[in-house]
């Protein structure tokens, strides 16, 4: 069928202008066009009217001059420009010049294929049109091709109009010749047609009987939707009357929102030129009935359809039984599946019941509870400890073997810390449990949940959803927390599943606490027993002064402290040189007997927030080692500043230690190898359990026969390096 010449009429255009000015208003970009093709030149047939759009309508452009839609209409292809000065290709293009550099356009065909032209936005700014945006475009696209395709058949029947018109007359030339024999025969037809016609009122009022009779609506209307036709049963349901109703539209008869619908289904038949079948409803006195329609074109002599004949019948009964069918349906396998989530709920709870129950060994327990986890209710899921002022990651396990890894990587890189703005350590801050639904976790709430980019990426590979992060609380104390995570699409948890797994903590909670006081009770039988055997003949003996045996009973008192996680700390503002100073002061009789003497160089100003006895008792400890190791020779003590640490320093130059007793002598009752020079063997376990109270580290270098240097580093704030205090 061909399209030159084909007029587009006011009324379509006019459309298609609140076509791209609807496209410029949602998509908020400056240009929305409708551009045809008239080689060889473009015209702009609809442009939106909108703020720095350069396109006037009618405007006219070359072919050839590197327009954006020129590629769209010689490959017949969508096209999308995110940034033409970054390509190449398109820096130079005259619609780049005039600043839109981001485009989007479709190619219209006309029903034959040929290419109309193209539909499109442009914007001034990067953009890469997101799908719902491609898909607003293809369903304007699908308007403007049916406008055409409408276009072409009013073209055809003008087409076919002028054609009659010049054959009838052509005929009527012969015809007028041939009147006086026609007028002749006319009497003989007028006879025979009447017949016929008596015969015809007979079928007519035969099938208008069986129409009227029919329990279907049944209907009759042209293209322009006015009715020509309806039956008995339509004018009683809808109170109108045959004569009354010809010439009336649907919206004269029906609510807005019911003849929108009537009126697209038939727009689709003439469309399709073939029957539809589908489902509307209509407004009765009781309420809104569903009706099931067939509509179907009527042609005339030449095949084009003129009319739209519609049967639709009631079948809002029919719907009602099967909906209660449906719904009846529905409540039985919802409550099938509360009953099996409940008798799940219940299973996992005994199973997890029996396994906290078996052994007083909570890391292997917590170890098996993580992996019952995984098989019941997440796809992974990680169980921190509170141990002392440290959290502990006990457990980790992933529904997927070949993710284990993924969660050994997590506790290496991102162990768990006080100050993790992950949930699970807000959880052990404040106690109380956290539910995150799969709205929660957008890709903002998970960079802020991670330290960095690659936690952030590491915990997309082990698959976010939704989550229960739940305290482990015994005794009204957080010992730890549950996170549990289901990457599954469509599984969120609710108040339910943190209920089940609330209560799951709190057995595990209550496990960790019995198993805690199990090992406490037998840390504090062996330790009494170690006290026995070490310190009986320190203490015992009458060349040991008075002042020693109470020191000796503090080191004691502390080691239990810190078995108990007792290790309270009360911070002040202290100036470390200062503190040294009197410290070494108050050695200098203990320095004479050794025949030592002692060198201290301090700068000014070393301040820091810090528990004063503690850390004049580490400064002790490390002083008496000194004098006690030291052959008698010079003790040189350093205290400086460096960054946001405090470094004291007591170097001596006597015994020294093996390079195998670095790391030994630390631990509680340790002494050097071959040495008997007294004590019980706790200076340096509480010197080092003190700094690392306050968040800082003991090192030792040492060199047998030179001489051994102690080094405190102390961060002069330590509630910025994971401080915690016990209690």
């Amino acid at each position: 069928m061909g399209t030159t010449g084909v007029e587009i009429p006011r009324e379509i255009t006019d459309k298609w202008q609140e076509i791209v000015d609807l496209l410029a208003e949602i998509l908020q970009i400056p240009a929305a066009l409708i551009v045809k093709i008239e080689p060889p030149e473009m015209v702009v047939v609809a442009s939106s009217e909108s703020r720095g759009n350069p396109y006037p309508v009618d405007e006219r452009a070359c072919t050839n001059a590197g327009y954006y839609c020129e590629a769209v209409m010689s490959t017949r292809r969508p096209l999308l420009i995110a940034d033409a000065l970054s390509d190449e290709k398109w820096r130079s293009s005259p619609d780049a010049s005039l600043g839109l550099i981001s485009y989007l356009g479709f190619p219209i065909l006309w029903p034959g294929g040929d290419v109309f032209g193209t539909i499109c936005v442009l914007d001034c700014k990067k953009n890469a049109y997101s799908d719902v945006s491609q898909r607003l475009l293809v369903q304007f696209r699908q308007v403007i091709e049916a406008d055409l395709r409408s276009l072409l058949a009013i073209d055809a029947r003008l087409r076919e109009e002028a054609q009659a018109k010049e054959r009838l007359e052509a005929q009527v030339a012969e015809r007028t010749a041939e009147l006086t024999r026609i007028n002749a025969q006319l009497a003989r037809d007028i006879a025979e047609r009447r017949r016929a016609e008596k015969a015809l009122r007979a079928n007519q009022q035969l099938l208008q009987a069986i129409i009227d009779n029919s329990t279907a609506v049944i209907y009759v209307k042209d293209r322009e939707g006015r009715y020509l036709f309806v039956n008995r049963h339509f004018e009683e349901l809808f109170r109108v009357t045959r004569e009354g109703i010809i010439g009336m539209v649907d919206y004269d008869v029906f609510p807005a929102e019911c003849a929108d619908a009537f009126r697209a289904i038939d727009e689709r038949v003439f469309a399709t030129g073939s029957a539809v079948e589908t489902e509307a409803v209509a407004p009765h006195d009781d309420g809104l009935h569903t009706y099931i329609t067939l509509k179907f074109p009527l042609r005339d002599n030449a095949g084009a359809p003129y009319a739209v004949c519609g049967i639709s019948t009631d079948i809002t009964e029919r719907k009602r039984i099967e909906e209660e069918r449906i719904r009846l349906l529905a409540q039985e396998q919802q409550a099938r599946a509360a009953a099996e989530e409940a008798e799940r709920r219940a299973a996992f709870l005994a199973e997890a019941g029996a396994l906290l129950a078996e052994s007083l060994d909570y890391n292997e327990t917590l170890a098996r509870l993580g992996k019952l986890c995984v098989q019941s209710l997440s796809d992974w899921c990680v169980i921190d400890v509170v141990e002392g002022r440290e959290i502990r990651r006990i457990s980790g396990a992933h529904k997927d073997p070949a993710k284990e890894p993924l969660l050994d990587e997590l506790r290496r890189r991102y162990p768990p810390r006080w100050d993790s703005p992950h949930p699970a350590a807000r959880v052990l801050r404040t106690g109380q449990p956290i539910l995150l639904l799969p709205a929660d976790l957008t890709d903002e709430a998970v960079r802020q949940f991670a330290v960095d980019d690659g936690h952030v990426r590491l915990s997309r590979a082990l698959g976010t959803g939704s989550s229960m992060i739940v305290p482990l609380v015994a005794r009204g104390q957080t010992l730890g927390v549950l996170s549990i995570v289901s990457s599954a699409p469509g599984r969120s948890y609710d108040g339910a599943d943190l209920e089940l797994v609330t209560d799951v903590t709190r057995r595990a909670a209550i496990a960790i606490d019995n198993a805690r006081l199990y090992r406490e009770a037998q840390e504090t039988a062996r330790i009494r027993e170690d006290l026995v055997s070490i310190a009986s003949p320190e203490v015992c003996t009458p060349l040991t002064p008075l002042k020693l045996q109470l020191q000796l009973v503090d080191s004691v008192l502390d080691v239990s402290r810190i078995a108990q996680g007792q290790f309270a700390l009360e911070l002040e503002e202290v100036d470390l040189p200062a503190l040294v100073r009197g410290t070494v002061d108050r050695f200098q009789e203990l320095l004479a007997k050794a025949g030592s003497r002692s060198e201290l160089r301090a700068e000014l100003g070393v301040t820091g927030r810090w528990d004063r006895l503690r850390i004049e008792q580490v400064v002790v400890n490390l002083l008496s080692n000194a004098i006690k190791f030291g052959l008698g020779r010079p003790i040189e003590i350093r205290v400086m500043a460096y960054g946001g640490l405090a470094i004291l320093s007591v170097q001596d130059h006597g015994l020294g230690i093996v390079p195998e007793d670095h790391e030994r002598i630390f631990g509680r009752f340790e002494r050097c190898s071959g040495k008997s020079l007294g004590g019980l063997g706790l200076g340096l376990y509480v010197a080092r359990e003190i700094v690392a109270a306050h968040g800082g580290a003991i090192r030792l270098t040492s060199e047998p026969g030179v001489g051994s240097c102690f080094s405190v580093e102390l961060p002069r704030d330590p509630s910025l390096s994971g401080f915690r205090a016990a209690g």
